[in-house]
């Protein structure tokens, strides 16, 4: 019948392509059995069809069905944590991007104009690229859930025995754990894509400010992409522990092999040795911190000319440390 057609059609419309074929003959069955229980040997009518239709739902709840969840981008569930989320990275974006325009200002104050421009700009590029990083994090984690973390049906009625239990305070992850986290990411991504000449050695001579950077910034703005990536995977780590909310062993795997990720694709930037800005010790020597042929020149140079083994191994120190204590957190909440 022509409304039976329609109706599998409108469900698996909604299903991925290499399922429709199964659920539409599954569905039709479903269908006929139930046209059968309820006509009996008599043929089914417009309105026997009608009313099994209306007995089945909506297609899209149907569809809904078969998937085993609803589709959000962010789900209810997931919603108030994803908003007060985007409200804190938010707003430390901000004050991060104003304590730059700051700084410039100090550094450079007869160009305050211009800094004054490059602030409101950033201001709403970066904060729209932040909520779409916190967006996507929280989609991902979303789209991957299980199916039995759906939200509780509202339609329901309420009872004290439907009450979840008090959760284990040795398992429970701090709010503001994940929070800071994220926070952080997203102030270092605030240095990296924009600021990243501030990060160095501040000179005063003379009533003249000057920064000695640490980075070629021509060279460390074609490794930003990796950088990004680097940021989504802590991004990702910081949103998990934020949706779990307790310790598992489940999280705890997730968070070494984001953590490595991340530790991993820093390493693949840092390791090049052409993103230290190759003129620091002369600009330091210049700005008379130290002396030439000094004890300490050599000491800040030998230091220097090692500094790449020496990041990479820190990079690598913090990560030991990071899993050792997410570990040790989550065998003694067993």
């Amino acid at each position: 019948m022509e409304a039976i057609d329609k109706y599998i059609y409108a469900v698996t419309i909604r299903l991925p392509q290499k399922q429709r074929e199964d659920i539409r003959k599954e569905l039709r069955g479903l269908i006929e059995d139930m046209l059968d229980e309820r006509c009996g040997s008599e043929p089914p009518g417009p309105e026997d069809v009608d009313d099994v239709l209306l007995e089945l739902g909506p297609p899209n709840e149907m569809a809904d069905r078969y998937k085993g969840k609803k589709r959000y981008l962010i789900s209810p569930l997931m919603f108030d944590s994803y908003w007060s989320t985007a409200k804190v990275v938010l707003a430390s974006v901000s004050i991060g991007l104003s304590v730059i325009f700051a700084v410039e200002t100090i550094v450079e104050p007869f160009s305050i104009l211009d800094h004054f421009v490059k602030w409101i700009v950033s201001l709403i590029t970066v904060n729209v690229q932040a909520l779409g990083w916190v967006t996507l994090v929280f989609a991902l984690i979303d789209y991957y859930r299980p199916a039995d973390d759906e939200i509780e049906d509202k339609s329901q009625e309420w009872h004290p025995r439907d009450l979840p239990d008090i959760p284990d305070a040795t398992k429970h992850i701090k709010l503001s754990e994940p929070i800071a986290g994220m926070v952080f990411i997203a102030l270092l991504l605030v240095v990296c894509f924009y600021s990243v000449e501030l990060v160095g050695v501040y000179t005063f001579r003379d009533g003249v400010r000057n920064i000695i950077p640490f980075l070629d910034a021509g060279v460390f703005n074609r490794y930003l992409p990796l950088i990004a990536l680097a940021a989504v995977f802590g991004l990702l780590n910081e949103g998990l522990k934020l949706f779990a909310r307790k310790r598992t062993g489940k999280l705890l795997i997730w968070n070494i092999i984001l953590r490595s990720l991340s530790a991993g694709v820093l390493a693949i930037v840092f390791i090049d040795g052409s993103i230290w800005n190759p003129l620091f010790m002369e600009q330091l020597a210049a700005s008379g911190l130290v002396a030439p042929g000094s004890g300490g020149f050599a000491a800040v140079e030998q230091l220097w000319n090692q500094w790449t083994r020496y990041f990479i191994i820190i990079i690598f120190i913090f990560l030991i440390i990071d899993i050792v204590t997410e570990a040790i957190r989550w065998y003694k909440a067993r």
